[in-house]
């Protein structure tokens, strides 16, 4: 995954931003397959939505010795979850991961997490799969306390931005569930992704499989969207139509849901996650969301590339 601009391929979204000066227009997106791009949307394919989930078990299976599946116990990851465990397939590891800019890491923003993920999975989990949790706490976040720093290591100035550490190897995967693609209509029905849609975020690590990710999921799941939303009367899909209609129940049940505001600073987690910083951390973001590329402050250039565009 990388952003490109004027020829010149960027790991990172805010170097490619300062690299156009102020030409951000013209910053495109590419991710995995570029053929992605050369494939009919209009051609649903004929597998049911569970045959699909079934046959990419195996197809991860099959493609890797090693599977580490970070799992937060929404709807996504339970339905990918229960894929493999209906089909009876061994993932390797499920990896939690929790964040505390105190490294106390009970707090509210972990509630999901701590409440309902991890004790169903110490009770549920078949005995050959490892249980790993990541916490990433103050160690990390204040290793970021320069601004090189931040924009060096990261895509986005939300501050639960995943992170995955350095392994060798190569035959292992980081499995993540990936987006669905949005639908909409506009003369006609079509459908697109964003590197805002989560990439932005897994864009420098290495390994990154991605459950949802593959040209017939893809196209599969918008074609259910479009007749779903005509059958509505809706003009654009939504994720609450997503988790109705394509995926099974979390085992979360009280979910922070994200609402559809201007700024990820402002989703409710990373409010609950910052209100327990020390005021040195809470003064260094404030800097950071003030600073300013080619004379225009980030969070008002920060904007989506489309990976895609397609009419169905």
């Amino acid at each position: 995954m990388y952003w490109k601009y004027a020829g010149t391929q960027y790991k990172r979204k805010f170097l490619a931003i300062q690299a156009a000066n102020g030409d951000i227009r013209n910053i495109s997106f590419h991710a995995f397959d570029e053929s992605l791009t050369d494939i009919n949307f209009k051609n649903e394919p004929s597998q049911s939505f569970d045959e699909m989930l079934n046959e990419r078990c195996f197809e991860i299976r099959d493609k890797f010795s090693y599977i580490k599946f970070f799992f937060s116990g929404g709807s996504d990851s339970t339905t990918v979850l229960n894929a493999f465990l209906r089909n009876k397939i061994h993932i390797d590891e499920i990896i939690v991961y929790r964040y505390s800019l105190n490294s106390k890491f009970e707090e509210d923003s972990n509630h999901e997490v701590n409440k309902y993920t991890l004790p169903w999975l110490k009770n549920n989990l078949p005995d050959k799969t490892k249980l790993s949790v990541q916490d990433w706490g103050s160690d990390y976040y204040y290793g970021l306390k320069t601004k090189d720093s931040w924009f060096d290591r990261r895509n986005t100035y939300c501050l639960r931005e995943i992170l995955i550490p350095n392994i060798r190897g190569k035959n292992f995967c980081n499995l993540f569930c990936g987006e669905c693609p949005t639908i909409y209509f506009d003369g006609s029905w079509k459908t697109f992704m964003h590197d805002t849609d989560g990439y932005a975020e897994l864009a420098k690590f290495r390994n990154i499989e991605l459950f949802f990710h593959t040209p017939n999921f893809l196209i599969k799941q918008a074609h259910i969207l479009k007749r779903i939303c005509i059958k509505e009367g809706l003009i654009k899909s939504n994720k609450e139509l997503v988790r109705k209609y394509l995926r099974d129940k979390p085992i979360v049940k009280e979910q922070f849901v994200k609402k559809d505001m201007k700024f990820s600073f402002e989703h409710l987690k990373d409010k609950l996650f910052n209100k327990n910083a020390y005021q040195s951390y809470k003064d260094y973001f404030r800097y950071i969301l003030s600073t300013k590329i080619n004379g225009i402050p980030l969070v008002q250039i920060s904007e989506g590339y489309k990976l895609f565009d397609k009419e169905l």
